[in-house]
């Protein structure tokens, strides 16, 4: 912190704004895991990634999707990259990335920080439906809505978009919503895939319900939650 050129020649994708603000002290296996991290979303790649670290290694989460079958072997060889440095890193803690599309993100508009955002005409959440089983063992469902308030976020939501983060959670599904607060700025970042079409009407209408609370939303930051389809955790050994 006492210098202030000590990002200045960091490779650009270490300084995704995403990231960079968490690279300020780190080690440089740090620095690097985070780096790999920030390359995979410039793939064609949506889904979800929570790497946990514990004393004897690292379980992985994931639901990812490639959209491009031609960079596979490239995405695979970034992703082992990722997976290496992880296990490189020898402290107890959670990560989680989320993927999405950023042409999909809503942008809404305010004139200043007294005024409630309001969706515009027509807004909607996009999803994608892809017919799953449901798991027999309801216990392998999860989501990390479950696990509480992320440290790292400091945007409360309102107790009626809570409400619905909530409803949604019981239905059939795998993505992720994230809410961008900024002083007259409000983005909505969001993948969500369904898995049980016949639920696709109260999923939709769950998702239109979020832009009637839009007004309540109070001061700025970041605030998100992601669904994974099952708990199917991947266990790899920490490195020395």
């Amino acid at each position: 912190e006492d210098n202030k050129n000590y990002l200045a020649n960091i490779d650009n994708a270490e300084l995704d704004k995403y990231y960079k603000n968490f690279l300020q002290g780190m080690r440089n296996t740090e620095k690097a895991f985070l780096a790999t991290v920030s390359r995979l979303g410039r793939y064609p790649v949506v889904g979800g990634l929570v790497i946990k670290w514990a004393n004897n290694g690292i379980y992985i989460d994931s639901n990812i999707h490639l959209y491009d079958y031609r960079l596979k072997e490239s995405f695979y060889t970034s992703l082992n990259n990722m997976v290496n440095l992880a296990r490189c890193i020898h402290r107890i803690g959670i990560f989680k990335s989320c993927l999405f599309k950023a042409r999909n993100t809503l942008h809404i508009e305010r004139d200043d920080p007294q005024t409630p955002f309001v969706a515009l005409p027509g807004m909607k959440i996009n999803y994608d439906i892809v017919p799953a089983p449901e798991p027999e063992d309801k216990s392998r469902i999860h989501s990390y809505f479950e696990d509480g308030d992320d440290p790292e976020e400091n945007l409360e939501l309102p107790a009626s978009i809570i409400s619905i983060i909530t409803q949604l959670n019981t239905i059939h599904h795998t993505g992720c919503i994230i809410f961008e607060s900024l002083t007259n700025h409000l983005k909505i970042h969001s993948y969500y895939v369904l898995l049980n079409p016949r639920q696709e009407q109260e999923f939709s209408q769950l998702l239109n319900q979020i832009f009637q609370c839009l007004p309540e939303i109070q001061g700025q930051g970041v605030s998100g939650f992601m669904k994974l389809p099952y708990k199917g955790a991947k266990f790899f050994p920490l490195k020395s």
